[in-house]
């Protein structure tokens, strides 16, 4: 990802409100059918190989500060986006029912609150070991601020 230029405020901490300009990075800018975006993006890997916890959690941890930066930012009248790039991961051992894991996974990402969500999950992610886990692809998940 490049990041570019921009113009941010700081929050008050007493009121919660912007202040003090300064220059820092942006993460993400593209234009689509003639609107402007401009992006703070997180990236997470999220647990999908065990059904008992909430794989939402981390993904909402990561959303939070993208939020939090993405106000801080100056728009020139473009639209301002929160986006969090999560990867499903599973342990190796279960990579046998990472269909049915992957299925409970989207369920509960699907019940987050942000404007768009997109995912994708190859099938060949599944010979891609990392540390005796499987990442079985990429969700990207959108918030408009």
């Amino acid at each position: 990802m490049e990041e570019l230029s921009s113009a941010k405020s700081r929050l008050s901490k007493n009121t919660g409100r912007l202040s003090h300009r300064y220059k820092d990075r942006l993460d993400f800018y593209f234009c689509l059918a003639g609107e402007h975006f401009i992006a703070e993006t997180k990236e997470c890997w999220s647990g999908a190989g065990d059904e008992s916890t909430d794989s939402t959690y981390y993904i909402g941890k990561k959303m939070e500060p993208a939020l939090s930066d993405i106000r801080k930012v100056k728009s020139y009248s473009d639209r301002k986006l929160a986006i969090v790039f999560a990867k499903p991961l599973i342990p190796v051992k279960k990579r046998k029912h990472a269909a049915r894991l992957l299925k409970c996974w989207i369920r509960l990402v699907r019940t987050m609150e942000v404007d768009a969500i997109a995912w994708y999950l190859p099938i060949n992610a599944l010979r891609i070991k990392y540390n005796n886990r499987v990442c079985l692809g990429l969700a990207i998940l959108i918030k408009e601020r």
